[in-house]
Formats: C-alpha cells, structure tokens, sequence
C-alpha cells in the first residue's frame, strides 16, 4: 500500500477529514492516487466533514472506476454512496440512481479492510432505503453485529470506534425495517459503554443517538425516544453539528407533535437556521413537512394541504426515492380527512398500498382499515367491526401505535370503539396511554380513566378501570361531594352552591371547615389528589381524567341536538339518520334507571334527577326531528316510546308522537297515546294543557283516512 493511501486510511481511522482533504491535494499535485481514488477519498472526506457534495464526488469516482475497467472498485463506491445516502439524509438526491448501480451485488470480496466495511455496510442499507430483506443482506447484518461484539484480544480487522457508530447506525435501520425491535438496546449495549462510545467522532455519536432515538419513536417508546433524541441535539449544537443538529431537530419536533406539544415543536422548527440545510433537499423537505403537521394540528388543514402539495413537488424535483414520498402521503392522507374528504383519503390510501413495500404497505393497510371502520360504524356495524379488527390487527404487527397521529381526537374515537366491541383492549389502553389520547364524548366506562363514576341506576366508582368495593365504613359526606360534583355538566360548582347543597342549615365558617374536611377525605379515597382541585371559589374534578355516564350522556344528547339542528340535505339524509341511530343507541346504553336511586331525595339531588329526565325528552325530541324529516316513521315513533316509558308525562313527547303515528294515518293509535296520558293527569289531579288538547279535537274532527 502506497504511504499516500496509508496517511488517508490513517486519517478515516482518526476521522480526521481536515487532514484527510490536505492528503487528497497533496496527492492531487503529485498525482500519488488515480483521479477515482482521490475523488472517492475526497466523497468520505465530505461525509466526515457535513458536506453535502459527498455523493458528487462518489459519482466522479464511480464513472472514473467504469472508465477505467475497475468494476469491483465501482460497486464499493456504489455501496459506500448507499450508506451515506441513508444516514446523511439531506443528501439523497438521485438516490435510485445509486440503488440501481448496485443493484448488481456481487459476493462480497475484497483485499481491504475498508471495502468489505462498505460493501457489508452498502448490502445492509439497501433493505432500509427500499429494497426487499434477502440472504445477502441478513448474512452481512449478522457478519457487522458480530464485529460490533468486543473480542477479547484486539485484532488487526477490528471496526474502529467511529467504524463501531458507522455499522450500528446501518443496522439499527434495517432492524427496524424487517421488525426486529429486540435488536435496537442489543446495539445500545455494544455501541455505548463510555470508554468506546467517547473515542467515536461526535458527527457519529450524534447520528447514533439520532438515529437509535428515531427507531424507538417509530416503535412507541417515546420516553426512550425523546432522551436519545434530546442528548443528539445537545452533541449536535455543542460540537457545531449542523446536518445533524437539523435532522435531530426535525425528528424531534415530529415526537413533541405526537405528543401534542404543538407550541414547543413550532418553536424548535422557527428557531432553524436555513443555511444549516444547504445542499440537503431532503432535510429541508422535511422540515415543511412538520410545518404542515403545525398548520394541521393548529386547525388549518387547507393551509397544510397547500405546504404538503409544495414539498411533494419539491421532493419529486430532487429525485427523491418513492419511499421518501411515504410520510408525506401520509400526512396528506389525514389532511383529506380533516377537510372532509374521506372518499379522496382512501383512494389515496388504494395507491399507496398498491405502489410501496414493507413496513409502508402495513401502515397504509391499517389506515385504509381503520377509516373504513370509523366511516362504516353507523351504515354497517358487522363491516365496521371487521374492519376495526384487521386495522389494529396490522397495527400491532409493525409495532404502530400512532395511526392517525395528525388527528388524535379521531385516533380517540377509534380506539373507543375498539373498547366498545372488546377488539384488542390490552393493545388500544396501551395507544391511549402512550399518547395520552383525549377521551371522545362517547367514551365510556370500558375507557382507561383514572376517575369514573357511574350514577345511573346505581352508583360504582372506578379507578383505572378497577370498581372501587363499597365499604360501610366511608364517610357519606365526601362520596356526596363526589356525587354533586360529577353531576355537574362541567364537572365543577362554586363553593358556595356546594356548601349550600351540602350543608343547607350550617353557617357559613360551620359550612367551609366541612367542605375543607369532605375534600380532604375525598382526595384521600380517590387516591390521586390532583383528581379533585379547589380553585377560585370552585370545586371540580380533572375533567381531562375524569368523567362519569351522566356526563358523556349529556355531551351525546348536546350532538343529538346539533345534528337535528342541520339543514336537510337530500344527499345526505341516510348518512344523518345512520348517525342519529347510532347516537340514540349510545344514549340509551348510558340511560340505565334512575339517578342514583336509594338516596334520599336532597333538594340537589332532585334538581339533578328533573334535569337528567329533561336531558331524556330533549334526547328522543331531537332524535325524533331528524328519523321524521328523513320520514323513518318506525324509528321515530320506537324513540318516543322507548322516551315515554322514562318520561311518561312529557307532554312534548306525548304531542311529537300523536303527530308521528297521525302522519303515517294511524289517528287511533294517536287518540290512544293522548287517552293514556290524560288517564295519568287525571290520576295524579292535572289536566292536559291546551295546545295538545286542541290536537286531540283536530285528531277526532278529522274524516277517516285523512291524516296522511
């Protein structure tokens, strides 16, 4: 080996690049290496420096190897190109033009040391940037972990401390691409111990991190994701890692957007200097896309649509591979969702399935299944469930907590759903845990809060899902604390009405030592006292974590009434109905007797048993406003009764279901509904008032056959 190719292997051991580019022209002035050589020493040069001209000056040197006749020399480049395209992932312009130059892989033979590192190297990275698992690639990803594993006596072949980060940021990619998620804290185990982690260049200790960071985020683990992520950016700016220190920026703003942490990742992604991302496409294309999440995730999906549309012409300007598309489509899938156009999502969806491989395939799978479950819930409830199953079925597989993640009050929803119909509960409490997903309004007792109560027909109290045994010994007064307030429609009084519901004959400093007393008590019996807060003259529980049926039956009723409030669209009517139905539906499951029957009957408590009847009538009329605009005569008239029998004088009820049974020229059982009611005035010493008195006459004066 020439003393020139010496001094620049010395210079890769000692990743020294400044030293490295002066070798290059000092032999450049004395032609000591071949204009391929130097041009291929010149490309490791860049890559070791953050220079985003790595793969220019691999390609002068891969035309110059073919030129030359020396193909074996050309794949190494090839190869070498491939692994600095995926972990420099700002310069992977004109990437497939690479995979296809190696895509001739040879069996890997090489004199040199360096050249069989690439080539194991560049046939382990293909699997990452696209191309499907084969022998060759596991057989070098098994050859590369083995010489991560320290031996006990140095050897000539060892990989060097930098070579150790080089190979263990290829494999942690590929690990993650065929689903072996063991592997990722193996590789943390072999890569980080301080005495070998310490003696690697910083450019590698950051990618490592960046990228061991990023394989954990894939996967779920965002705790372990954030602190590797977090110690990258902190190598990055301490050492002036510009590349890197935008990627890690990048990623970690798209966790803190997972996490609904939309105001720190905004900050972290204005804070870029844009000169950092100079000659990397790929990076800048990434950083507009986690503009558009913000835009999404801040209410604006036109103007994400708009930013996503941009960076995907930009992308496919640059070359870049398909695979790179993936995320992005992604995005946009869950754009056309937020816009209402769930038929544009799933076609988009169709596409993708059929033009990725891999990993992608699976996601997308999962998406189309699970947006085909939400949209069928209503129209088809046995396809929905089908659907629901494959979807979290596919999520499991791949390890993909986040679907949806761009839309966490759908992946809400989904996943009560998935409580609902008891489909993969072990793995959906997980997703909503994880993500900290915000309950939907129909969540119910089968949902992970730490604080549930139920109050209809009869009273259960549970914590994380586990009832809370009955005990003889609890005090009365903090359970009737935990009772008014869960039946607040917010969750929350002011004291004063708390105190005056409670403790009606007491004076006031009599009044406030009791309360002080109760919430004390209480917040020991919930076990968790941030449950219940005391704050500006106002008593409430955490309604982000706790909720009872009352509660989320009023919220359904409030949707009841905002659907029956839409104006009628022809087009539409079945899809409203189907919803109407579905709302009644849930209503009803909530609605299970009396509110807490057996207590005395405490002026509060009445008052809350009067609105919890009134919450009913307003239920089925609302209800009733929608099936009888679509002319659902059956439905309708079903709700009222199913509405009477709770509410048997509601007089708006008894007159909405005259009407109904009239309309389809069934005046005798409409003169039946009214004789019944007024039997039950008559019992109880009241009379019918006079606007349905007046449809009682209009009904017997009407000719047979005539109240169509």
């Amino acid at each position: 080996m020439s003393q020139t190719k010496k001094a620049a292997l010395l210079c890769w051991q000692r990743w020294d690049p400044a030293t490295l580019i002066q070798v290059c022209d000092t032999a450049n002035a004395q032609q000591s290496l071949s204009a391929p050589e130097l041009a291929a020493w010149r490309g490791l040069a860049a890559f070791m420096a953050e220079d985003g001209q790595a793969l220019a000056w691999l390609d002068r040197a891969y035309r110059g190897y073919l030129d030359a006749g020396q193909t074996d020399r050309a794949n190494v480049t090839a190869h070498t190109a491939l692994v600095i395209g995926l972990l420099d992932i700002g310069a992977i312009d004109g990437l497939g033009e690479w995979e296809s130059r190696a895509a001739e892989n040879k069996p890997i033979e090489a004199s040199d040391t360096l050249p069989q590192v690439w080539l194991r190297l560049g046939t382990v990275a293909r699997v990452p940037l696209g191309q499907p698992d084969s022998p060759a690639a596991s057989g070098a990803a098994a050859h590369l972990l083995q010489a991560l594993v320290p031996p006990l006596l140095p050897q000539p072949e060892d990989l060097s401390p930098h070579e150790r980060l080089l190979a263990a940021s290829v494999l942690i990619e590929y690990y993650f691409q065929v689903q072996r998620f063991e592997q990722f804290d193996r590789l943390a185990s072999l890569v980080e111990p301080p005495l070998l982690f310490d003696a690697a260049a910083p450019l590698l200790r950051a990618r490592w991190l960046c990228n061991h960071g990023t394989a954990h985020y894939q996967i779920g683990n965002h705790e372990r994701a954030e602190t590797a992520l977090q110690r990258a950016l902190a190598l990055s700016r301490q050492y002036s890692l510009h590349s890197v220190n935008l990627q890690t920026t990048v990623m970690l703003s798209r966790l803190l957007l997972d996490r609904s942490r939309v105001a720190e990742a905004e900050t972290m992604i204005d804070a870029i200097d844009p000169r950092w991302g100079a000659g990397r496409t790929g990076q800048l294309i990434q950083l507009q896309q986690m503009r558009a999440r913000v835009q999404l995730l801040r209410g604006q999906p036109a103007r994400a649509l708009v930013t996503l549309e941009d960076t995907q012409r930009l992308a496919e300007e640059a070359g870049l591979p398909p695979f790179e598309h993936g995320s992005r489509q992604t995005d946009q899938v869950q754009v056309y969702i937020a816009l209402e156009r769930s038929d544009d999502a799933l076609a988009l969806l169709d596409r993708l399935c059929a033009e990725h491989s891999g990993r992608s395939v699976l996601v997308n799978q999962c998406l189309r299944h699970l947006l085909l479950a939400w949209m069928q819930r209503a129209s088809d409830p046995a396809s929905s469930r089908r659907h629901l199953e494959e979807g979290l079925a596919l999520a499991q597989s791949p390890r993909y907590p986040m679907f949806f993640r761009l839309l966490p009050t759908l992946a809400a929803s989904i996943c009560a759903l998935a409580l609902r119909a008891q489909v993969a509960p072990q793995f959906v409490d997980e997703v909503i845990r994880s993500r900290a997903l915000p309950a939907p309004a129909d969540a119910d007792a089968s949902w992970p809060w730490p604080l549930w109560l139920n109050l209809l027909g009869s009273f259960e109290l549970r914590r994380d899902g586990r009832v809370e045994p009955g005990g003889g010994k609890t005090q009365q007064k903090p359970l009737e604390l935990l009772r008014l307030v869960a039946c607040e429609r917010t969750l929350a009084l002011g004291l004063d009405a708390a105190m005056a519901a409670l403790w009606p004959d007491a004076d006031d400093p009599a009044a406030r030592k009791s309360f002080e007393m109760a919430a004390l008590r209480l917040r020991r019996l919930l076990g968790d006292a941030t449950l219940l807060w005391v704050s500006d003259g106002r008593v409430g529980l955490d309604a982000a974590r706790a909720s009872s049926d009352v509660q989320q039956r009023r919220r359904l009723i409030e949707r009841l009434e905002a659907l029956a409030m839409k104006p009628a669209a022809h087009d539409g009517d079945t899809a409203v109905r189907d919803e109407c139905l579905l709302l009644v539906e849930q209503v009803i499951g909530f609605t299970r007797g009396e509110l807490l029957p057996g207590l005395p009957a405490v002026p509060w408590l009445e008052a809350q048993r009067r609105q919890t009847r009134n919450d009913t009538v307003r239920a089925a009329l609302a209800a009733a406003s929608v099936l009888g605009r679509d002319q659902a005569g059956p439905k309708e008239r079903e709700l009222l009764e199913t509405a009477l029998r709770i509410e048997p004088l509601a007089e708006s009820l008894v007159l909405r279901l005259m009407q109904a049974h009239a309309r389809d020229g069934q005046r005798g059982d409409a003169l039946r509904i009214f004789e019944r009611y007024r039997q039950q005035l008559t019992d109880r010493g009241a009379e019918p008032g006079t606007h349905i008195e007046a449809q009682w006459h209009a009904l017997l004066s009407a000719p047979t056959g005539s109240c169509r």
